[in-house]
């Protein structure tokens, strides 16, 4: 087991580098042939299927603290993969995915990326104005608590965006957040 875990692991740095040769033109794709495509695909869905065994290898030897990597490896490759097929809308979901929480295994991502949502759209809604407090305008630090309840879509009473502009945005923090 632990020899087909190291064939495993050396085969895939081994696919590994010559993908990542291989996606030294990734940027210049589409001046590509289609056939030169296809084989970087090939080579794609075969990394993909390495680092799918690696977990599954991993997982079945009782070797949860060496899954992330292969997982996050795999995830690169599909994003990898997704571009160079032309699938762009999943290129972005995994880039999104990739660079907001690291496919899921960086909390601290997370944290990072909600802070930096709530603390624009505080600035935002500062700048425009439209957040109401009991009947009055809201100050920055209203502003902060506004977004902050929003961004978590809690959404307490008293507290209130009143201007069209403002409504759009509190809607659109509230899915970027909920």
């Amino acid at each position: 087991l632990k020899s087909r875990l190291q064939s495993q692991t050396s085969s895939s740095v081994a696919l590994e580098n010559k993908i990542k040769q291989e996606l030294t033109r990734f940027e210049r794709h589409s001046e590509l042939p289609l056939n030169r495509r296809r084989q970087i695909s090939d080579s794609l869905e075969k990394a993909i299927s390495v680092y799918r065994t690696r977990q599954r290898l991993q997982r079945e030897n009782s070797r949860p603290e060496d899954i992330p990597q292969p997982y996050v490896n795999e995830k690169h490759c599909r994003r990898r993969h997704a571009f160079v097929t032309g699938s762009y809308w999943d290129w972005m979901k995994y880039s999104g995915l990739r660079w907001v929480m690291c496919y899921g295994e960086s909390p601290a991502r997370v944290v990072g990326t909600s802070v930096g949502v709530i603390s624009v759209f505080t600035i935002v809604y500062s700048l425009l104005g439209g957040v109401q407090i009991s009947g009055s305008e809201a100050d920055f630090i209203g502003n902060l608590y506004f977004s902050s309840i929003t961004f978590s879509t809690l959404g307490y009473a008293g507290i209130e965006p009143v201007k069209t502009s403002t409504q759009l945005l509190a809607s659109i923090q509230s899915l970027i957040g909920g």
